[in-house]
């Protein structure tokens, strides 16, 4: 191979390995995530998932081994010893990959909720420096007292100081979501969408039978009843009569913890069902009231060029409109957080939301 064809190729390599660099790094510098997008890359890149995902994939090896030595030794104490700490392990991944999933959720919508209410705090403060303008016309014409127009500018101010704040908090949000991203503070992303999910159809006692059926805690409960069990059979042989008796009580007190979970996780259950049932009401509810909101400032702005109504009185509605925007989005995101939280309990895949079309 000649010399001028090797120089080519490492040319070619480098400016190839160039422009995919680029190109990745334009990807993320320029991206859009909608809640979905953002879970995923926050399960691949945070560290705890990951240590938790490790840990799981360790423990079923563990178990793989233990089933093989098992087959020799045919012990069931064994056994069932490798089925809990499988169980341990996956319910320690799932707490974590929840947990993830949920703080994954907040910083999202506070991120898409916070720039709502900036844009709201904005036609606020727009529509008091107009009223503050207009009145100060009316004071020189003695309409409007010295005292009424202080009061109308420190409403301005507190009105701009409200937007102010608000940016500082939606830029702040911006930057804690980029970090849970595993994104440089420098790279531009965009959160433009909040959408509504499908609501899921789901009957209260399925819930509940799902819950009971799939709890991992009940589940591991159940073994170590068992272990303690076999215990109690190897020590009647050798252990002393006291000692018998404190075998026997701790069975009891197993048993009764048991119960006593099972219990607490149907309640669990039922709460987190109605909680989510709830929050689809109010969803609904403000979806309602945005959509009448939306009317109203129609109507004002077709008022307003026919030369009814002032421009502060359609920066009002306009105001009005975005507020109650601002509560129904609100109430889509208490929705994602419920349904989360009752998937959790029922032990369905998280993290992943169907969206109405």
């Amino acid at each position: 191979m000649n010399k001028s064809l090797i120089v080519f190729l490492i040319i070619f390599l480098i400016a190839a390995g160039t422009i995919n660099v680029f190109a990745k790094a334009n990807e993320v510098n320029s991206k859009e995530f909608d809640l979905n997008q953002a879970i995923s890359r926050v399960l691949q890149e945070n560290a705890e998932v990951k240590e938790a995902e490790q840990s799981l994939e360790k423990a079923k090896i563990e178990n793989k081994i233990s089933e093989i030595n098992n087959l020799r030794e045919q012990s069931n104490y064994s056994e069932l010893e490798a089925e809990y700490n499988l169980k341990s392990s996956k319910k320690n991944y799932l707490d974590s990959r929840n947990e993830t999933i949920k703080e994954t959720i907040n910083q999202y919508s506070n991120v898409y909720l916070d720039k709502l209410n900036m844009t709201v705090l904005k036609k606020v403060m727009e529509a008091e420096k107009m009223l503050y303008e207009q009145y100060k016309s009316q004071n020189k014409l003695g309409e409007v007292t010295n005292i009424d127009l202080l009061e109308q500018f420190n409403n301005y101010q507190d009105a701009k100081f409200d937007y102010e704040t608000a940016e500082d908090q939606y830029l702040q949000s911006l930057k804690q979501l980029k970090l849970t991203l595993a994104l440089d503070l420098e790279n531009n992303i965009s959160v433009e969408r909040l959408s509504v999910p499908e609501i899921l159809k789901i009957g209260e006692k399925e819930a509940l039978s799902k819950a009971l059926n799939n709890n991992l805690e009940i589940k591991l409960g159940k073994i170590s009843n068992q272990l303690k069990k076999i215990d109690q059979a190897r020590s009647k042989i050798t252990d002393s009569k006291l000692n018998k008796n404190i075998d026997n009580l701790e069975i009891e007190i197993s048993n009764y913890n048991l119960k006593a979970l099972i219990n607490q996780n149907k309640i669990s259950a039922q709460d987190s069902y109605y909680s989510y049932q709830q929050a689809a009401k109010n969803m609904k509810l403000k979806k309602e009231t945005y959509q009448e909101s939306k009317n109203q400032f129609q109507l004002m702005k077709e008022k307003h060029q026919l030369g009814m109504s002032t421009k502060t009185d359609l920066l009002q509605y306009e105001a009005n409109m975005l507020e109650a925007e601002y509560n129904y989005k609100s109430s889509i995101s208490e929705l994602y957080l419920a349904e989360q939280s009752l998937k959790e309990e029922l032990f369905m895949d998280t993290g992943v939301f169907d969206y109405e079309n």
